[in-house]
């Protein structure tokens, strides 16, 4: 009898360490870590003055974000070192700094893809190994980009690489875990990630007082003459929406539609380019097709040269003057500028486009 229950005490004590090891396998963490600092990233949090370099990598492993600091400014590498729009970096890092852990998720590589936690930079050989004992799941992986995470590399005064992975279905929260560690959690808040290398970067050229234009001068090159849009010389102090443009040379019976002229300076203000390079020696200035030039009243000349390409349009922008508007376009000379079809076209304007029609005219004689 004492046997039978030594025996069965032995075989319940066998059967309690059994459940134990299951669920702790299965576990989606150990209690310790539960007790772990609330902050995900805390020594980041610590060194977020200390940021000095930032890489963000894609889903399908292509480099998206490759940012530096560069003396008092942020510029992307990869994109001719053009300068970062500071408020979007900001914003991003101002949510991975205070992202707290509010959940800690499973540690088997196997199951990382559900969490969208699958590194994009493994290779084949590392995939096969946390995948081998999960059946379908290197399929499912393979069809599903949504699987791999965004991969993200920061330097502040240490290094910092880490995971994003997928939204938590249900809440405001998002997967992530460090790069080279098992450990998974759900964050407190989502990570409002980058898809694009211009994402980040404020593609309209100008932020001028559109009030200050004096003269727009328009040439098509290979055409013997121009033309220029001008204010008379009592209005260029004091331009105001009832300035009056006239047509130089003057013709006869030349009659300008003032709205037309309003609209394509608005239209000059507004330009949005696709993407910036570094002035290349291959679009030689011999090769402008159009050449837009704007003084303003703060003694500011800004020529805008255009080229027109098989397949693409580019902007190369001088700037002469005294001014602040000559002096913040200085800035942007070293680059050249993609332009879409319908931008370059809608700036490519003959001087018959800034009259009015004699229709027009007739209406406003009666």
């Amino acid at each position: 009898m004492k046997l039978s229950t030594a025996l069965i005490t032995l075989l319940i004590a066998i059967l309690v360490l059994a459940v134990s090891l299951f669920f702790s396998g299965q576990n989606i963490q150990t209690a310790s870590d539960l007790n772990e600092t609330t902050y995900w990233l805390e020594g980041l949090k610590a060194d977020k003055q200390k940021l000095s370099k930032l890489q963000i990598y894609s889903p399908d492993n292509k480099l998206i974000i490759d940012a530096k600091q560069l003396s008092d400014k942020w510029v992307l590498n990869n994109l001719a070192d053009y300068p970062i729009e500071l408020s979007k970096l900001s914003s991003w890092y101002e949510t991975i700094i205070s992202a707290k852990n509010i959940e800690p998720k499973t540690n088997r590589p196997e199951l990382f893809y559900k969490l969208g936690l699958q590194d994009p930079s493994a290779s084949e050989e590392t995939l096969d190994q946390s995948l081998k004992q999960a059946g379908d799941a290197k399929v499912l992986l393979e069809s599903n980009p949504d699987n791999f995470a965004y991969l993200v590399k920061l330097t502040a005064n240490q290094q910092y690489n880490f995971l994003l992975g997928k939204p938590a279905t249900g809440s405001n929260g998002q997967y992530a875990r460090m790069q080279h560690s098992q450990k998974t959690w759900l964050l407190n808040q989502s990570v409002n990630m980058p898809v694009s290398t211009t994402d980040w970067i404020n593609t309209e050229l100008f932020d001028w007082d559109k009030t200050l234009v004096s003269m727009i001068s328009i040439q098509l090159v290979g055409q013997e003459s121009g033309y220029k849009l001008m204010l008379p010389d009592e209005q260029k102090q004091a331009i105001s929406e009832s300035g009056k443009w006239q047509l130089t040379p003057v013709e006869s019976d030349d009659a300008v539609n003032q709205t037309t002229v309003s609209d394509y300076i608005e239209l000059l203000s507004d330009i949005q380019f696709i993407q910036p390079e570094i002035a290349s020696t291959d679009l030689s200035l011999q090769d402008v097709s159009l050449i837009v030039q704007i003084a303003f009243t703060d003694d500011s000349l800004v020529t805008l040269n255009l080229l027109a390409g098989e397949d693409s349009y580019w902007l190369r922008l001088m700037a002469e003057g005294s001014g602040n508007i000559a002096s913040q376009v200085t800035g942007l000379t070293q680059w050249q500028f993609e332009l879409s079809q319908s931008q370059y076209e809608k700036l490519n304007k003959t001087r018959q486009d800034f009259l009015l029609q004699p229709e027009t005219q007739a209406e406003q004689a009666n």
